[in-house]
């Protein structure tokens, strides 16, 4: 039987949403190069990732933002399996996790590995990667 899901918290920064709309709870973000104290959504999937939304972040508001521990993340399409190193969208739906393949000489964002078995957008336990892991094909 499937247990509740539920984040271990680990450190947890206030970020402010610099996207221009909302960004869901449960969302992989990175940080603005160019303002301290920003978040992005990621554009491309080699983006470093700086951690997890604990809840919708409304644009130009202050939110918590996971950046260790085991987080509940959102999976991507195709869902991930349990031991999955996972990595983050890249388009349409950015911020959701999926199963890392990079290519030979490809870098990805490395979000961490889920903990459990999860179907395309629903939440999945992650435990996270330091921010700005990177895994490379």
């Amino acid at each position: 039987m499937a247990g509740e899901m539920r984040a271990f918290l680990g450190e947890i920064r206030g970020k402010k949403n610099a996207t221009g709309a909302t960004i869901p709870k449960g969302y992989v973000v990175k940080l603005s190069a160019a303002t301290d104290d920003l978040i992005l959504a990621p554009a491309a999937i080699g983006d470093a990732h700086y951690g997890v939304t604990m809840q919708d972040i409304l644009t130009g508001q202050w939110g918590d933002v996971q950046v260790t521990g085991i987080a509940v993340c959102i999976a991507g399409t195709g869902g991930v399996v349990r031991g999955d190193r996972l990595t983050h969208d890249s388009g349409g739906t950015y911020g959701r996790v999926f199963t890392a393949a990079p290519g030979a000489g490809v870098n990805n964002a490395f979000v961490g590995v889920a903990n459990r078995t999860a179907a395309a957008n629903a939440p999945v336990e992650v435990e996270l990667a330091k921010p700005g892991s990177m895994l490379q094909g």
